[in-house]
């Protein structure tokens, strides 16, 4: 009898035992799913980098590039018959387009440095001079360092709206769409080799440079973007019109003309457009955290956040979305850039937490060596 009490309780051991194994095989290939990241392969970061290329890089050249050819054509539906519904068709391109660069130039790395696009396509504010002296002289050079003022989204900025009357200066100065022709030719031209070099041999040598070691495709992403959301997010944005330099620095004396998009602003009596142009460069970079899965419903696709989720870091993956959601606050509740340092707060607030956050757990040197969060 006490033997057979034995055998049973044994068993029932073997019936526990056996039923806790299904069970972590049953979750384990749950969590294998569609997009789901392999959490025991910390060190492979292949399945990261194949999404961030796939559904967040490329889909953002694309959609520019597309952007800019219907950008170009506008132009010269313009040119050809100058008149107020063209002029609101190439406005709305030109619309189209800048939100479209503001993706694209967020991955200012590799292909996208390498051909300046960030340099020759949206330096403001516009050296209005210089401009007007290029297209006097009809000498065009879009890639040259001495017509980076007099280039790009800001010189469309200020042919279209710098005047109340538009439709009377291209009139009345035919240079002006001879040189609005060769600008968008221009800005479509850089935007095809980007989209072919994104899809073409780079994106496999994007994917094949893993790891988190300095040089690797995830250690130039991450800082190359951050970098870019200090210097033209945060600074040039914002920073600069509310007379902010950094977290750190003294106030500098606030300059509204500094703002992009700066005519249209003044045209529009508001700077809507503008805090447009913020809110779809900060969308890209939560883009590029959640791996295109912006919906944030289920972890489908592996972004940033799945990465620290599968390590057990969801306090910061929470902090990072918490984030994301004020900036998005800020920037709805102004119809100016200028004013009140709320907005520029909010978006150095991500930059602390990426820095001194999630920078070290997943083991990725800041570029400036010391992940303090500044």
């Amino acid at each position: 009898m006490q033997i057979s009490k034995m055998i049973v309780v044994k068993f029932k051991r073997f019936q526990a035992l056996l039923l806790s194994v299904l069970l972590a095989c049953f979750i384990t290939s749950c969590d294998n799913g569609e997009g789901a990241l392999d959490l025991n392969g910390q060190d492979n970061h292949t399945e990261l980098l194949t999404n961030q290329v796939n559904n967040v890089i490329i889909p953002s050249i694309s959609n520019y590039q597309d952007a800019t050819e219907t950008l170009y054509l506008s132009a010269n539906n313009f040119c050809n018959s100058i008149n107020d519904s063209n002029l609101n068709s190439f406005r709305d391109a030109y619309h189209n387009t800048y939100k479209s660069f503001q993706s694209a130039a967020l991955h200012n790395y590799y292909a996208n440095v390498n051909y300046d696009l960030v340099n020759t396509t949206n330096l403001f504010p516009i050296d209005t001079l210089l401009l007007k002296n290029i297209i006097i002289s009809s000498t065009y050079n879009f890639s040259s360092e001495s017509q980076k003022r007099a280039n790009g989204f800001p010189a469309i900025d200020y042919l279209i709206y710098s005047s109340q009357n538009s439709i009377s200066t291209f009139v009345s100065d035919e240079k002006k769409c001879s040189y609005l022709l060769k600008l968008t030719e221009s800005i479509k031209n850089k935007a095809t080799q980007l989209d072919e070099m994104w899809s073409g041999s780079l994106k496999e040598n994007f994917v094949s440079n893993d790891g988190v070691e300095i040089g690797s495709s995830i250690h130039v992403q991450l800082n190359s973007a951050l970098s870019y959301y200090e210097d033209h997010i945060r600074e040039n944005k914002v920073g600069l019109p509310i007379g902010r330099v950094g977290p750190l620095d003294s106030p500098i004396e606030p300059d509204p003309t500094k703002i992009e998009a700066y005519y249209q602003s003044k045209y529009n009596g508001n700077d809507l457009f503008a805090l447009s142009l913020v809110k779809e460069s900060i969308q890209e970079m939560e883009d590029l955290y959640l791996g295109g899965n912006t919906s944030r419903d289920d972890l489908i696709n592996s972004g940033y956040d799945r990465l620290l989720i599968s390590r057990g870091h969801t306090e910061v993956d929470s902090d990072i979305k918490s984030q994301f959601d004020l900036i998005y606050t800020k920037i709805d509740e102004r119809t100016s850039i200028t004013g009140s340092t709320d907005l520029y707060d909010a978006i150095q607030g991500l930059i602390t937490i990426l820095k001194s956050d999630m920078f070290p757990l997943l083991n990725i040197q800041d570029a400036d060596g010391k992940n303090d969060g500044d």
